[in-house]
């Protein structure tokens, strides 16, 4: 009879460290076979890691946001910016078309 597989776990501290190793520079293949993962598994941890980043820079950002006074949902900006706010003029640009 086959032998049943162990479903195998892994820290938080762990994974970080696999995803470090691929986010400073080293293939991807290369660190799973290393670690004895699928390259599946660590590019799902990466695109996890990644994307947690991004959740808390944008909770930051709002928070900072909050703290400045700036309305919720303003981007950081409010309607007397606008006004105060020089106008870019707009650029026409034409490209000429020769002939072969």
């Amino acid at each position: 009879m086959a032998d049943k597989r162990i479903r195998r776990r892994f820290t938080p501290e762990f994974k970080a460290q696999a995803v470090k190793r691929v986010l400073d520079g080293r293939g991807l293949s290369e660190v799973a076979t290393e670690l004895g993962l699928s390259t599946g598994q660590l590019s799902s941890w990466r695109t996890e890691h990644l994307a947690a980043g991004s959740a808390e820079a944008l909770a930051q950002r709002k928070a900072e946001e909050a703290e400045m006074g700036f309305p919720p949902g303003s981007g950081g900006t409010r309607s007397e910016h606008y006004a105060a706010s020089p106008v870019i003029p707009s650029i026409t640009i034409r490209a000429s078309v020769g002939v072969l």
